[in-house]
């Protein structure tokens, strides 16, 4: 008002050029020797416009206008992460994504995680017309793979991702150093024993045996150990070289060690008229296999085999096999292997139940 209002207040008369946008109470009364008073203008969910809002008293009417916008319907449509698996003290990239082009002053996504092992950011926000924002995850060491749900929520809707946190990979293993045999021995014995050094954050190791310096597929033998040594024997009798490497927790493989060469004595039955080892074919050195999955052992026929006895054993030195089967055909199936790593090795039989040698033994798993 111009000047306060008198004794008892004054009412001015209200209107809205749009009630169905914006709604105004019939008055408002100015206290006695006040100059104004507040009212409360009540919106509408309609679409964009402008209401002119009227005040009266007396004979003096003025305006003002009011503008309504539609109310935002902008919400988080996902939330992803990448990788989403990392070792712990590494980073993942995570992207929030809205359903149309974020309004002007952009739009915030509140984030949350619910492990002390990874932390995010409290929120983002996704630029004026745009859709997405990335933000990082940090991760500390953890002890087991951790599996952590980060969170964001923006206009009404949340959505998570799921981040496994392992403990960190350790290192690839060393090149192994050769013991025996001596590089360029001759005529050494069969089965012949190898040996090399223990290597640090080593759980087993691949031996290489072939007629070339070059060592490369097929092998002549091929083994994976779970300690430093390994015998194999039948053998050729000529001029061989052979190699090792060491690999770690992770299923990484250190460099191979340097290269030695040797020859071996010719292999000599035990018994008279022993059969030769067979030689395995299938499934190759260090196969996987899915629990439940049916696996087919296969092996070289051997001369005036009658039988054959395939071991499967969790140890390497197959003292208590988990498998002890006999079968007149050189090839066996199985899918009830428990969830393991495990050794396998065939040898033949005759007419007179004379068993003949071992073959090398092979790894595989089943997980």
């Amino acid at each position: 008002l111009g000047s306060p209002a008198p004794t008892g207040g004054i009412a001015v008369s209200l209107s809205s050029s749009l009630p169905g946008a914006v709604s105004v109470p019939a008055t408002v009364t100015v206290p006695a020797g006040a100059t104004s008073a507040s009212f409360t203008a009540t919106t509408f969910a309609v679409g964009s416009t402008t209401a002119q809002l009227v005040a009266t008293l007396g004979g003096t009417t003025l305006f003002a206008a009011l503008g309504v916008t539609q109310a935002s319907s902008v919400t988080l449509s996902a939330l992803t992460l990448n990788p989403t698996t990392v070792a712990g003290g590494s980073s993942s990239t995570g992207t929030v994504t809205l359903n149309a082009a974020a309004p002007p002053g952009g739009a915030v996504v509140n984030l949350s995680d619910n492990s002390a092992a990874a932390t995010v950011p409290a929120s983002v926000t996704v630029s004026a017309g745009t859709t997405s924002r990335t933000f990082s995850v940090a991760t500390s060491v953890v002890a087991i793979a951790t599996p952590i749900t980060i969170s964001g929520s923006s206009g009404g809707a949340t959505r998570s991702a799921t981040l496994t946190v392992n403990p960190p990979n350790p290192p690839a293993p060393a090149a192994p150093t050769l013991q025996s045999p001596a590089n360029a021995a001759t005529g050494v014995a069969q089965p012949v024993a190898f040996d090399w050094a223990d290597v640090a954050n080593a759980v087993d190791y691949e031996i290489q045996i072939d007629s070339t310096s070059t060592i490369s597929a097929p092998f002549t033998a091929n083994q994976i150990v779970g300690v430093s040594q390994a015998s194999i024997g039948a053998l050729p009798a000529q001029q061989l070289w052979w190699r090792v490497r060491a690999r770690n927790a992770a299923g990484v493989f250190g460099p191979f060690s340097a290269t030695r060469r040797f020859t071996p004595a010719a292999a000599t039955p035990t018994t008279p008229g022993t059969l030769a080892a067979p030689t395995l074919i299938s499934p190759a050195a260090d196969a996987r296999f899915s629990s439940g999955q049916a696996i087919v052992f296969d092996w070289s026929d051997i001369a005036g085999a009658t039988n054959y006895t395939i071991q499967i054993d969790d140890q390497s030195n197959f003292s208590s096999p988990i498998v002890s089967q006999s079968t007149s055909a050189s090839t066996y199936s199985t899918s009830a292997l428990p969830v393991t790593q495990m050794w396998w090795r065939v040898r033949a039989s005759d007419a007179s139940g004379t068993a003949g040698a071992w073959s090398s033994a092979r790894r595989l798993e089943v997980r």
